[in-house]
């Protein structure tokens, strides 16, 4: 009798598993391809942002690729390997490590007020980039360094502006008003590693 229940139980079981896993390669990738220009090897992308850089400001936008990181960011950061499949993939890999690096930031700013600061503060400061001796070394295999001086100047501001506009819209997650205090069902995150990786030293914070 044990064995009459378990042959189907198995087989259903390494279905719904299958499925999953075919959920997760579909899903999980970015739909911005192909990209129109490229910074190194990442896809340089228009963004709904009133931030300037290198990126083409687009207001009418009805969705951009912070968007999309901000979609994906709960499933993905569950994933200890992550299939590289377009230059968008990229931007997306970097902007999901940039999330965790924000929810760190926001786990002592009790408002919103003081995480904007946070977050705006963070976004400027200085950051190591692909090909800086900083940068963690297994990003570093994903990413092409900047061929020049100026390629290196795009890139850092095209990261810049990434990081100053996904700042303003995880806010708009993480706390419900102005005097609310942030989400747990967000800050919980922040412990968590994507791809084992971090773009800084966890502790740092």
């Amino acid at each position: 009798l044990l064995l009459f229940h378990s042959e189907p139980f198995e087989s259903l079981r390494l279905k719904t598993l299958n499925i999953i896993y075919c959920h997760i390669q579909i899903v999980h990738h970015s739909e911005f391809v192909p990209a129109p220009n490229t910074i190194g090897n990442m896809a340089l992308l228009p963004l709904r942002t009133k931030f300037r850089g290198p990126a083409p400001m687009n207001m009418d936008l009805e969705k951009d690729i912070i968007d999309e990181a901000l979609y994906l960011f709960k499933s993905l950061i569950f994933l200890r390997q992550y299939e590289l499949k377009s230059e968008a993939d990229r931007v997306l890999v970097y902007l999901v490590l940039y999330i965790l690096e924000c929810l760190r930031k926001l786990q002592r700013c009790p408002d919103r007020t003081s995480g904007a600061k946070e977050l705006a503060a963070m976004a400027i400061s200085r950051f190591d980039i692909p090909g800086d001796p900083d940068f963690p070394r297994e990003l570093n295999n994903m990413y092409a360094k900047p061929k020049n001086p100026t390629e290196m100047e795009t890139m850092r501001g095209y990261l810049t502006q990434l990081r100053q506009e996904l700042g303003v819209r995880l806010l708009d997650k993480v706390y419900r008003d102005d005097n609310s205090p942030p989400s747990k069902w967000w800050l919980c995150f922040g412990k968590r590693r994507f791809m084992d990786q971090s773009l800084t030293p966890l502790g740092v914070f």
